[in-house]
């Protein structure tokens, strides 16, 4: 008669390993530290690009300011053109073509000025998106 209430476990850990690995391994950890490196360099040039887009988009925002503040400068003397010609106009000493010609003068004057405050506005916000702040 056989005693069939005995249970047998067993429990076993099986290892295997390539000696090809030993030679492998100094490869692919060159080339991870090739890539991790190579990464690094990429990292460093995006940031430097975009530091250098901000830079120049200061700088555009900068001088977009100073040109608002030059073409003020001559909506003030096509306006005080306009007014000398205006007054010689009603005297009789200007003809209507003068009169036309400042008239013509304060309006691109007044245009540009237009123009460059739009152009602050619109170098103001492409900082804003270069930087990230919008």
């Amino acid at each position: 008669m056989i005693n069939k209430n005995f249970n047998y476990w067993y429990v076993g850990v099986g290892v295997s390993f390539k000696l090809s690995s030993l030679y492998k391994a100094n490869k692919s950890i060159k080339q991870a530290q090739y890539s991790t490196a190579l990464s690094r360099r990429r990292y460093d040039d995006v940031l430097e690009q975009a530091s250098m887009a901000v830079q120049a988009d200061y700088t555009k925002y900068m001088e977009a300011y100073d040109e608002v503040a030059t073409l003020e400068k001559s909506v003030q003397l096509a306006t005080e053109n306009y007014g000398v010609i205006e007054n010689r106009y009603r005297n009789d000493i200007a003809l209507v073509t003068d009169m036309l010609d400042a008239s013509n003068q304060l309006l691109d004057a007044e245009l540009q000025l237009a123009n460059a405050r739009i152009n602050v506005i619109f170098n103001y916000y492409k900082l804003r998106n270069t930087s990230g702040n919008l």
